[in-house]
């Protein structure tokens, strides 16, 4: 190549170098974005547990009485050392059951945040929040996970309530890698907690065990007083 012709080809050849770094970079960041793994874990408390982080999730309670309180929380972690710069999930639940009060963000993902109460529909659209810290804070890195929302619902009819979490249906709300862009909901693994509201009832087998043990004993009583001796009838002969 003549020295006129490189001078003149040398802008686009720079600019191609340029565009081709931008196109390696961007490859680079999506594939870390798709390798990462997220797990959005759910428990169910009758108080808020006391911190936004934690090496194990609390235990759900089993059981909730008749109106009272279900404060549900949303954790989440990643396996990739930048840690999370935001989170972003659906829940789903069966609003005869219980019913949806409100959505408290953690202090971690208080930024950025949002969530849409829909009780008819059972769903609680988009709740989603983010942090906007420098990734060297490396938020919500196994094995700690980071608190993203309390969730409060009311006990209102006896029954089982079942919360799902789902990826978010919004393309604006998405669970990022910090620094690296939205993760793929596909790696994403989305949890679910089932518990008690009100009087469960008795399980048939134990009603059934109830009934036999109740006729066994009328059974039993009535052969006792059938095999009792009569009192003996005294005739004085005087």
């Amino acid at each position: 190549m003549n020295q006129q012709t490189k001078r003149a080809a040398e802008p686009w050849l720079n600019a191609c170098r340029v565009l081709s770094c931008v196109i390696v970079v961007f490859l680079v960041m999506a594939s870390a974005a798709r390798g990462a793994v997220v797990d959005f874990r759910l428990t169910a408390l009758a108080t808020p547990s006391g911190s936004d982080t934690t090496s194990t999730v609390p235990t759900s309670q089993p059981a909730f009485a008749l109106g009272s309180s279900i404060f549900l929380e949303v954790w989440v972690r990643t396996t990739n050392t930048n840690g999370l710069s935001s989170a972003s999930l659906d829940l789903l639940f069966n609003s005869s059951t219980a019913t949806a009060v409100s959505v408290t963000p953690s202090s971690i993902f208080s930024m950025l945040t949002h969530s849409s109460i829909d009780n008819p529909s059972g769903v609680i659209d988009d709740l989603s929040g983010s942090y906007l810290g420098p990734c060297t804070d490396a938020i919500g890195v196994t094995p700690i996970w980071a608190r993203v929302a309390v969730v409060e619902f009311t006990a209102d009819t006896d029954g089982l309530l079942t919360i799902q979490a789902a990826a978010a249906g919004s393309p604006v709300y998405g669970t990022a890698i910090c620094g690296l862009g939205d993760v793929d909901p596909v790696n994403i693994a989305f949890d679910s907690v089932t518990v008690t509201v009100g009087d469960p009832g008795i399980p048939t087998a134990s009603t059934w065990g109830l009934l036999i043990m109740g006729l066994l004993l009328l059974l039993a009583g009535t052969s006792v007083i059938r095999g009792a001796k009569r009192p003996a009838i005294v005739y004085d002969r005087r």
